[in-house]
């Protein structure tokens, strides 16, 4: 559910990809949604993974678009966040809260077992 109050509403989490990344870290994921913000910077967006900071791609995220590079971190999986914290001027409305996405993310590790 979306909450919308007056002036303000929170970002929305429609998708990302990849689904999963290694445990070192280091992966770009791609979150699809709506109110990401029109200018998606550390002071404003706060992107995690599992918990773990997923450090924001600033050059390549827009407003339905974020880019984020993954943290560390064990053999796991969990939920994307987006927090937001962003007064939209383009937009004429604030964009304030948590998004959470429905699918989690996967952190692996790869094993070799063969070579041929």
């Amino acid at each position: 559910d979306i909450l919308w109050s007056r002036d303000t509403c929170p970002p929305v989490i429609y998708e990302f990809t990849p689904v999963s990344g290694p445990i070192e870290g280091g992966t770009n994921i791609t979150i699809l949604g709506d109110n990401l913000g029109d200018m998606a910077v550390a002071d404003t967006h706060i992107v995690r993974v599992r918990g773990h900071e997923c450090t924001l791609v600033e050059h390549a995220s827009d407003l339905n678009k974020l880019v984020c590079r993954t943290s560390p971190s064990e053999v796991a999986e969990g939920l994307v966040t987006v927090e937001v914290q962003e007064e939209s001027g383009v937009l004429g409305y604030t964009i304030s809260g948590t998004g959470y996405s429905t699918l989690h993310f996967s952190y692996m590790d790869p094993q070799v077992t063969s070579i041929s």
